[in-house]
């Protein structure tokens, strides 16, 4: 697993270099962001699969609430110190939110516009 105080290693134009505290201001900002977005997001989805009952909803919530209680727990864990940012995670959320939309939103968004037509 490769951290972020490992910066130094990679290649220069990879990342800009900060001083270590404001390297966690910075995480810790974008991570807040993150798990605010998600939650909105996510409510905001939830709702309307809810209201055109979206036959798939249990399950498309259950993987919602499977990565906000994931990412809660990275950013609670985070902010207290017993964890630290690592490219594995930062992958991992990319990945996960790429397959999420990319693939599974989808099938919502056809469901919502055969819904509204």
């Amino acid at each position: 697993m490769h951290s972020i105080e490992g910066y130094s290693s990679l290649p220069p134009n990879c990342t800009t270099r900060w001083p270590p505290a404001k390297a966690k201001q910075i995480l810790t900002q974008t991570l807040n962001s993150l798990v605010n977005y998600t939650k909105t997001h996510f409510a905001s989805e939830e709702a309307l699969m809810q209201k055109y009952r979206y036959p798939e909803y249990l399950q498309h919530k259950a993987e919602h609430d499977k990565l906000t209680a994931q990412v809660v727990a990275f950013q609670s864990d985070f902010t207290a110190g017993r964890s630290m940012m690592t490219v594995d995670l930062l992958h991992f959320i990319k990945n996960w939110l790429a397959h999420h939309i990319g693939q599974i939103d989808q099938k919502v968004a056809s469901f919502l516009k055969q819904q509204a037509a």
